[in-house]
């Protein structure tokens, strides 16, 4: 009869977890987008530059905080916000401290791609709204506002850039594999030189 391996069923526990940890991290669709809005606020009432875009001549207004909107937001494989953070002119508007609605999907069609156009309403424990949209080519469906006026831009939607998400380098897998395998070969070879114990 073959001598039990010691601490067989612990290696293989932990090998288990080892493969469970690398594959859940792989498998999560999670993505974290940040913003970074303009103080530029236009005239017109239906020119919109879009992101990035140039209003003609003599087509700016003051903007009351001369501030821009910054933030982020992390989305999940449904592209549904499950934490964000915005900043405006020393007010915040966070998870934990606001409610509304992110919706970063407006496209119609495929491919989705998150935050092309947006729409975002938030109120934080204060009372204080925060407005961030950007739906159509008419003025009024751009733009980032606070209900109090320190900050009101139309017509020029911030930028929206998602953040790299770090990945296992394929280096560090193969050392984890090889780890694993020696381990795994060290304890059979051991194994196999142990003698059957005989009782005397």
């Amino acid at each position: 009869m073959q001598a039990a391996l010691p601490g067989g069923s612990q290696l293989k526990t932990l090998f288990a977890i080892l493969m469970l940890a690398l594959l859940a991290s792989s498998a999560s669709a999670d993505t974290v987008w940040t913003y970074q809005g303009n103080v530029n606020n236009y005239g017109g009432m239906f020119f919109n530059p879009g992101p990035g875009g140039v209003a003609p001549p003599g087509d700016e207004l003051p903007n009351p905080c001369n501030c821009a909107l910054t933030g982020q937001v992390a989305l999940d494989n449904n592209n549904n916000a499950i934490s964000w953070s915005f900043t405006a002119a020393g007010e915040n508007w966070t998870s934990a401290n606001s409610t509304g609605s992110i919706n970063p999907v407006l496209t119609i069609g495929s491919p989705v791609v998150p935050f092309v156009l947006w729409g975002i309403e938030l109120t934080n424990n204060l009372g204080q709204t925060m407005i961030s949209q950007f739906s159509t080519f008419s003025m009024l469906s751009a733009r980032d506002s606070t209900e109090d006026g320190n900050l009101m831009v139309l017509g020029d939607p911030g930028k929206w850039t998602e953040v790299p998400m770090p990945t296992p380098e394929p280096s560090t897998l193969a050392l984890l594999t090889v780890g694993l395998a020696g381990v795994l070969a060290r304890k059979r070879w051991q194994a196999g030189r142990k003698a059957p114990c005989l009782d005397v």
